[in-house]
């Protein structure tokens, strides 16, 4: 069963084994190459007038008493070569920074030059500032400690992102998602590689390899940027068909060939025009993959991610390396900098697509664009007024970040409101809910299923359902989807599925509210069973007292009664106490065949004392439907109190009752034929109040009408049933 496993686990482990090796070989041997070619043994430094280069630490032995830190070297020469003048062309990162071909070639002129005059002689002459001459051997040799910091730092990402590529590849060979990841890792890392190389060359390096270099440069930077837009352009949707990809993955070879043969020069800037064009070609399809997205939350949390990878770290490759270039001035960072930059946010974006464990995603990601928009705002805006207005870079600056201030926060935050932010549960939001179903439920099944519905609420849930099984705290399940809680005093949880209607994944804030949510409600629960269990203490000794008291007294009235008429007083009120007493048991059920059984018998008994005709239809009923003692008692005494008036005031020949069953409600319709006029014209005593008040205080309805006889309708609702019912 472990075999497909074991089978991609020892690719995945071989090809970064591969990949490890081939890179460290590839570095060592870069490493002696950089080491063996001949070196001033000054560390040099740019000038801000580009006369010259400054002097920033002497590794020279034969210098060190002739030249000291802070001096200016302004020419150099050997042999027969003449004197050169130096200035910063000669440490620039990056000739690509040049956005033609004519300043691109005079760079590379420029590093022949110098590079000849290196190697022409044994020795070579420096003219300092001063007009100082000093004839030296450059080191044929260096140390490896001698390389550049940024060296390594290069060559660091260059192997990380390569060691991603690896793994990716193999875990999904056959995949065109992750052979684009494959193909965007492996030449971000060859970029890196080959810029580690010529950044580091000291004063000059061999013109044919120099060449050779930036030409698979030209290549590998390209082919990261459009390898991102094909990703975009397939995952998680394909919006394309396949020619469409190797379409866009031959743009970047076109435009390779273009610097290469150097046909002709391109609008803005000849060599980042193409990358600039990618970036900006992503976002129509980022933001269809967005829409066809919307109620996948999974899916859409893979994509999210990606998207926050990729356009945080194109935009601060673009916005802080590339734009400053194209407006002629230089990249707000080195160019090891903006491939540091680069490189977590790639790995990010990596893990991202493919575990999906970003239950805190939507935060970070809409935290991230308002710190990373704000910041190239400023930064575009402080650009803008340096090229069009001419302001110093302090001022300019500090006019940017107040644009900022003053005009993008507050529209953010005005298309923050407007716009559809999705609100955080928050348990201030819901207290008057959770108060009202704590303290409103009467019975277990009211109070679970009220429980259930707050939680949807709160979270805006797809569905709920009730689970079996006991877990001890809130935790998460099937990678966001759904919201595990804990049971209250049972033996089961509660299964929340889709957050805000499926459009979003649970997060670590979601279980910390689900917490406090469940223990507040376990608590309240306790506390409330308390109460119920003191009153229920009270409610059994009122109950004995009226019974053994009140009830034992009745009793004696009815044997002392000196005639009929005070014996059948005592018999009703003894049983109206024996009413009242069953009221005071809220546990106490009858089922509703029984309760109509009786309230027949009664009806009947006094119908045939007052030679009226009885009329008894019961409809469809399902037999297992309960009352408790409230309805039970409400419902007697109106039926009741509804033949007492008949009787006294109408004197009926007929007296009918209809039960039946409609909607979850004990429908009942009373009627008799006595004389009687419109209700609308009745003066109420305390009988037709005191109906109503008991109807309603089952969540009834009640009302009269006069046809040709007089009908009383009321309705209740049936929220009882047994546990045979229940699991029929």
């Amino acid at each position: 069963m472990n075999a497909p496993y074991n089978t991609i686990s020892s690719a995945l482990n071989k090809s970064l084994i591969i990949a490890t090796v081939a890179f460290i070989l590839v570095v060592l041997y870069i490493a002696q190459l950089l080491m063996g070619s001949p070196w001033i043994g000054l560390q040099l430094q740019t000038t801000p007038e580009n006369r010259g280069l400054i002097v920033k630490a002497v590794k020279h032995p034969e210098l060190s008493g002739h030249i000291k830190a802070g001096e200016r070297i302004d020419a150099i020469k050997s042999g027969k070569l003449p004197y050169m003048l130096l200035d910063n062309r000669a440490l620039v990162d990056d000739p690509d920074n040049y956005p033609v071909l004519q300043e691109y070639n005079a760079a590379m002129q420029y590093n022949a030059a110098l590079y000849a005059r290196l190697t022409a002689a044994p020795e070579i002459t420096v003219k300092t500032s001063t007009g100082r001459e000093i004839s030296f051997k450059p080191l044929v040799s260096r140390s490896l400690f001698s390389l550049s910091p940024n060296f390594w730092i290069s060559n660091f990402t260059a192997l990380v992102g390569l060691l991603f590529a690896a793994a990716i590849w193999a875990y999904r060979r056959q995949d065109l998602t992750t052979r684009l990841l494959f193909a965007c890792g492996l030449f971000f890392a060859i970029a890196s590689t080959v810029s580690a190389i010529y950044g580091s060359r000291g004063l000059a390096m061999n013109p044919d390899w120099y060449a050779f270099l930036i030409a698979i440069n030209h290549l590998a930077m390209p082919m990261v940027a459009y390898s991102l837009l094909a990703l975009v352009l397939i995952y998680p949707h394909r919006l394309v068909p396949f020619p469409v990809v190797v379409i866009c993955l031959l743009i970047p070879v076109v435009l390779w060939l273009n610097t290469l043969a150097q046909w002709t020069d391109l609008p803005f800037h000849t060599f980042y025009l193409g990358m600039m064009l990618a970036f900006l070609g992503g976002i129509p399809p980022s933001i269809q993959q967005w829409r066809l997205s919307k109620h996948k939350p999974l899916e859409r949390a893979a994509l999210m991610w990606m998207l926050l990878s990729i356009y945080i770290a194109s935009g601060c490759e673009i916005f802080l390396y590339l734009v400053p270039t194209i407006f002629g001035h230089a990249p707000a960072l080195p160019l090891w900098a903006a491939q540091l930059i680069f490189l977590p946010l790639y790995i990010g974006f990596i893990m991202g697509v493919f575990r999906y464990r970003l239950f805190d995603v939507e935060r970070w990601w809409l935290l991230s664009w308002h710190w990373v928009l704000s910041g190239l705002l400023i930064i575009g805006i402080d650009l803008l007024l340096v090229s069009v207005l001419h302001l110093q870079a302090l001022g300019a600056l500090s006019v940017a970040m107040i644009l900022v201030a003053w005009l993008y926060f507050p529209l953010r935050q005005w298309l923050w409101r407007h716009l559809g932010q999705t609100p955080e549960a928050h348990l201030e939001n819901h207290i008057h809910d959770f108060i009202k179903i704590f303290l409103g439920a009467k019975q277990q099944d009211d109070f679970k299923q009220h429980w259930l519905t707050l939680l949807q609420q709160v979270f805006s849930a797809s569905s709920v359902e009730i689970a079996g099984g006991v877990i001890a705290s809130p935790k998460i399940g099937e990678q966001g989807m759904n919201l595990l809680i804990p049971g209250i005093n049972g033996d089961y949880h509660i299964d929340l599925y889709g957050k805000h209607h499926s459009s979003r994944l649970f997060s670590k804030q979601d279980i910390t509210l689900a917490a406090t949510l469940n223990e507040l409600a376990t608590h309240t629960k306790t506390l409330q069973q308390a109460k119920e269990q003191g009153a229920n203490l009270e409610r059994n000794r009122i109950m004995r007292d009226l019974h053994d008291d009140v009830g034992a007294n009745l009793v004696s009235m009815i044997y002392r009664a000196h005639d009929k008429a005070e014996t059948e007083l005592a018999r009703e009120t003894l049983t109206l106490l024996r009413e009242t007493i069953y009221t005071l048991d809220d546990k106490a059920v009858t089922r509703l065949s029984l309760a109509i059984a009786k309230w027949r018998q009664e009806t009947q008994q006094r119908c045939l004392a007052a030679d009226v005709c009885l009329e008894w239809e019961v409809g469809q009923i399902p037999s297992l439907h309960e009352l408790d003692a409230r309805q039970l008692v409400n419902l007697g005494r109106v039926l009741r109190e509804t033949l007492t008036n008949a009787l006294k005031h109408a004197q009926p020949k007929h007296f009918s009752a209809r039960f039946w069953e409609q909607a979850g409600k004990l429908h009942i319709l009373l009627a008799h034929d006595g004389n009687v006029t419109s209700p609308q014209k009745w003066i109420e005593g305390k009988g037709i109040p005191g109906m109503r008040t008991r109807i309603h205080e089952l969540h009834g309805e009640i009302d009269w009408a006069l046809t040709d006889r007089l009908e009383t309708r009321l309705s209740v609702p049936l929220h009882r049933k047994t546990g045979d019912e229940n699991h029929a």
